[in-house]
């Protein structure tokens, strides 16, 4: 799950500069994480976009598990990529398994 700290840490940043995100995208080497995240009345996907180093790192929540204003919806360990297609309207992100035709996971937010 996303950490406290962190999170305390984000909040504070985004309140001084007066803006909230539409999605957070961050990088790792070790597997794929989505997170959702509600603030202010809207979802918030924090996608951790990893699995393009050594994929050996287990994820240990479960899909699906909610704790405070965050969920854990999906995670995978193996090779693959994140696709992101913007437009003026929408945020698509993707994760593609190495190899494998249809995405493993997508989510998608609607920009204002």
């Amino acid at each position: 799950m996303l950490k406290t700290k962190l999170l305390a840490d984000f909040d504070a940043a985004c309140a001084q500069a007066g803006l909230q995100p539409d999605a957070v995208i961050s990088a790792h080497a070790h597997n794929y994480q989505r997170h959702t995240r509600r603030l202010q009345g809207k979802k918030v996907p924090f996608i951790v976009a990893g699995c393009g180093g050594h994929n050996d790192a287990r994820v240990d929540p479960a899909d699906g598990q909610v704790v405070g204003d965050h969920s854990f919806d999906k995670s995978f360990q193996g090779f693959g990529y994140l696709m992101v297609t913007a437009t003026p309207r929408r945020l698509k992100l993707e994760f593609h398994e190495f190899g494998a035709k249809r995405p493993a996971d997508s989510t998608s937010v609607r920009l204002s």
